[in-house]
């Protein structure tokens, strides 16, 4: 939420808040929580700029897609995409439409990449 506004990143869906997870510890935590600590890591890291795509009016919701372009070292004028980034480490999910197919197939195929590795939400157990 910004201003009042609340955005959501087009086609990429987060773990719900409520939902435990048990970390490798044993310890349980809140699956929500965890992806909205990421995004807010990512956002402090990339810097990205965010564009509207669309908009839900009913719901009050504003789409995006964020871009961050790397500004120093081997990567230097690269994009990054904030929701594949989220969902490449484990702690985004690629949205689906109505009839179960992925929104953006970019998505879906880093969230197989994901789940494959075991990274993020991936690597623990959820009770």
């Amino acid at each position: 939420m910004s201003q009042g506004k609340r955005f959501r990143l087009y086609g990429v869906r987060a773990c719900e808040r409520g939902r435990s997870f048990v970390n490798a510890s044993g310890v349980k935590h809140d699956c929500g929580e965890a992806s909205l600590a990421m995004l807010v890591s990512l956002i402090r890291d990339l810097s990205p700029v965010c564009t509207e795509v669309a908009r839900d009016e009913k719901a009050g919701v504003t789409h995006v897609i964020c871009l961050a372009v790397r500004d120093r070292g081997a990567g230097k004028g690269s994009r990054i995409d904030l929701g594949t980034a989220l969902i490449s480490s484990g702690f985004g999910f690629a949205a689906k439409d109505a009839a179960g197919n992925p929104i953006h197939r970019e998505y879906a195929v880093a969230e197989e990449v994901a789940r494959r590795s075991k990274a993020g939400l991936w690597g623990y157990r959820f009770p």
